[in-house]
């Protein structure tokens, strides 16, 4: 994945002009850890802005049957991003 720098995301599905990062979050992550990834993403995506040809769409999928800790960790993404 040396094509999209120091942003590894745990897959790729391209589907027409779109690219979709995959993110399976499994709870193993610490917050500084997360902190760093979405860093990396927004540099990402500053450093690109206009000289992609393609659309990309980052997907979080959250591992976890337990409906609470699913929810507090999807709430925990949610304002880490927002940071």
């Amino acid at each position: 994945m040396k094509e999209f720098w120091n942003v590894r995301p745990d897959g790729v599905v391209s589907i027409g002009n779109t690219d979709y990062f995959i993110e399976v979050d499994r709870n193993t992550e610490k917050t500084h850890s997360l902190q760093g990834k979405f860093a990396r993403y927004d540099r990402f995506f500053s450093m690109t802005k206009g000289c992609r040809d393609r659309k990309i769409v980052i997907v979080f999928v959250v591992d976890d049957f337990n409906k609470k800790r699913r929810n507090q960790r999807i709430d925990k993404i949610q304002k880490l991003m927002m940071d």
